[in-house]
């Protein structure tokens, strides 16, 4: 007979965790350089301060200029972005001339910490920023880059509130790059998400874009050839449409 081993009832307040201990000055800059020179950490560190030093430097020269040179330089940068990539020196060109633009359409001037969270979302990655740092004006960086090279883009945010507020607050500045700004939300009828899903840059919820896909997919499954000669015969007017 196996005999069962009772156990004492369980402390809710006992906690195993380890207490949280404060790091001394040293190791905090133990960790600091730990990140910096182990593995790419150190190439990495000095891609992106190269990066900064270029997107201030071509700023100092476009001071001058007016917004009609900086649009066609865009434009010239645009084509570069598409046929080469993003090429560090090719965006450190084009966010200057965002930074420059976004002053003068705004009033706002973009940050190095922003230059550096646009920076690493045009390379696929996830760029995190606290809270004040500006996630709004950052994002026309990589948005403006993308649609500049030809690339359709979508803002994609976490309320309809946000989505429009966004949208309205950063349409000066990619208007001054011809760049045509849609905005979905749950009111917005069928007929005038096809227009805004055709603009350049397109701004909306996840919730949205994840059930106009689903709704595409429906129909796209009923729409096929075969399907559609059936209703012809039928006579069908409303499946054909």
């Amino acid at each position: 007979m196996v005999s069962l081993v009772k156990h004492a009832p369980a402390n809710r307040r006992y906690c195993p965790e380890r207490q949280a201990r404060e790091p001394t000055a040293m190791e905090r800059i133990q960790h600091w350089l730990r990140g910096r020179l182990q593995g790419d950490g150190v190439t990495y560190y000095w891609r992106r301060y190269r990066f900064i030093r270029q997107v201030r430097h071509q700023g100092k020269a476009l001071g001058g200029l007016e917004t009609e040179q900086l649009v066609e330089q865009a434009l010239e940068l645009g084509m570069e972005l598409r046929q080469q990539g993003f090429r560090d020196v090719l965006v450190a060109n084009m966010f200057a001339l965002i930074r420059e633009l976004s002053e003068r359409a705004l009033q706002m001037r973009h940050f190095d910490c922003q230059l550096i969270g646009g920076w690493v979302m045009l390379q696929g990655k996830v760029a995190e920023m606290q809270t004040g740092e500006g996630k709004t004006l950052t994002a026309t960086l990589p948005v403006i880059t993308a649609a500049m090279a030809g690339m359709p883009v979508h803002v994609i945010s976490v309320n309809d509130y946000l989505t429009g507020r966004d949208a309205e607050t950063m349409e000066p500045l990619y208007q001054a790059f011809g760049l045509r700004v849609g905005v979905i939300s749950h009111e917005v009828p069928p007929p005038d998400r096809i227009a805004a899903y055709d603009a350049d840059i397109l701004y909306i919820t996840g919730k949205e874009l994840v059930f106009d896909y689903l709704r595409d997919r429906m129909k796209l499954d009923h729409n096929q050839p075969l399907r559609r000669q059936a209703a012809a015969l039928c006579g069908d007017a409303k499946e054909q449409e």
